[in-house]
């Protein structure tokens, strides 16, 4: 859930959303965007505020979160070796599972480019 609120406060207009539109935009309960909400916070991806007046809580990106943040590649490195080695395995197994499998080398490969 975390994830979909972020790609969805990363792409809506206006920036400022509400609980209760993040939980209709995307069709889950207001507690589960709470709690995605209050994790994302937790590591300054998003941040929520109040405005003088009112009292519903809105949430908007934190421009922190689009810093570069330095970390470490080797744990995705590792992660495609282990998924090319999966595709190996599964070389006469059927399209949709090496299609998963595909996915995530290409994931875990980009990831350790960053």
């Amino acid at each position: 859930m975390a994830g979909r609120v972020l790609g969805y406060l990363l792409n809506c207009r206006p920036p400022q959303q509400t609980i209760a539109q993040l939980s209709e935009a995307l069709l889950a309960g207001r507690s589960a965007i709470t709690g995605a909400v209050t994790l994302l916070a937790g590591h300054n991806a998003v941040r929520r505020f109040r405005s003088a007046g009112q009292r519903v809580d809105h949430v908007s990106l934190d421009p922190r979160a689009l810093e570069p943040k330095g970390f470490s590649a080797s744990p995705y490195q590792e992660q495609a070796a282990l998924a090319r080695m999966a595709l190996d395995l599964l070389a006469d197994d059927d399209a949709e599972r090496r299609a998963i499998v595909e996915e995530a080398a290409a994931l875990a490969s980009a990831s350790a480019r960053s």
